[in-house]
């Protein structure tokens, strides 16, 4: 009996689709290490490596670099390579936008570019003002935010019938823990930077208030202050997505979800190692190497939950 060809092209990606699969895995990426090398530079005190100068770096488009201007001028050029990666992906979306297979993506690429809008202007912002917390916080959001963006293109790209697992509990669950992920990461940005002075390599004065795990400077109900409180505020929501992801692993096991559990053991790997950095930074003294690497395991965990949560029903 002679059975029919497959139909390659009904099975395979199409060119188009490859294309923005790649530009989509590219702008997340890239944004991931913006991210992570934007912690590099807050915790050596760099964040004025170029002066008040943007979008130049010392007056100049090739500065004389020394070790602070080199970390703040990499990490613009790295922005620069994140901002053609976002407008490639953009492109090619809304060339193909009347594609089956693309158009359920045209909005996420669309957000992704007025999210960087968005973070361009606050990082000339920050830069203008010599570093204040509320622009710092709010250019993380926004990082963090396009890089679940260019995610959710990645991961949905090519995708015909829609998202196409996870049981109604898993996925309420998944999303939920991806909120709160995303939380910790911002209130995490508010700890390093309030009360911290422009360019400086210190630990701020809300980073230091609260010293030793699992208690507070020795106490369990601390002297409240405002750097106190955002400083438990962040460990409170630090141990309510340890239980999120725990319950979340349960929950996939339970369901036999096998692909929500396999996104919930790797969400549980990095919040574990997580939580393990950050109890070894406040035990210490804040060494500024722990907390580069606590930011970016943050933002690795609301990574994964994100593009997790694109892909659940």
């Amino acid at each position: 009996m002679i059975h029919p060809a497959p139909n390659i092209a009904a099975t395979s990606p199409s060119v188009a689709v490859r294309w923005l699969r790649w530009w989509a895995w590219l702008s997340a990426g890239l944004s991931y290490l913006v991210i992570a090398w934007g912690g590099v530079v807050r915790v050596s005190g760099s964040g004025l490596g170029c002066g008040d100068d943007w979008p130049l770096c010392r007056g100049g488009v090739a500065p004389r670099l020394d070790l602070a201007t080199a970390l703040e001028y990499g990490h613009r050029l790295l922005a620069l390579l994140v901002s053609a990666a976002v407008l490639g992906m953009a492109w090619h979306a809304w060339r193909n936008r009347e594609r089956q297979d693309i158009r359920p993506v045209v909005p996420a690429a669309t957000a992704a570019v007025a999210l960087l809008g968005v973070q361009i202007v606050l990082g000339a912002v920050t830069v203008a003002l010599t570093l204040p917390a509320w622009a710092t916080v709010a250019h993380l959001l926004t990082s963090s935010l396009l890089l679940g963006s260019a995610l959710w293109v990645a991961v949905r790209t090519g995708d015909r019938s829609g998202p196409t697992f996870g049981s109604t509990r898993t996925t309420r669950l998944l999303q939920l823990t991806a909120f709160f992920a995303l939380a910790v990461v911002v209130v995490g940005g508010v700890v390093a930077n309030l009360g911290l002075a422009p360019a400086s390599p210190a630990p701020s004065a809300s980073a230091a208030s609260c010293a030793g795990f699992p208690l507070c400077n020795g106490q369990f109900i601390p002297v409240l202050n405002r750097f106190v409180l955002v400083h438990l505020l962040h460990r409170s929501l630090a141990f309510i997505l340890v239980a999120l992801v725990a319950a979340l692993v349960v929950v996939a096991r339970v369901d036999d979800d096998r692909r929500t559990l396999r996104i919930a053991w790797l969400a549980a790997a990095f919040t574990l190692a997580q939580v393990f950095v950050g109890v070894w930074m406040v035990s210490g003294q804040l060494p500024a190497p722990l907390r580069a690497l606590h930011m970016a395991l943050g933002v690795a965990v609301w990574g994964v939950l994100a593009g997790g949560a694109a892909r659940v029903r």
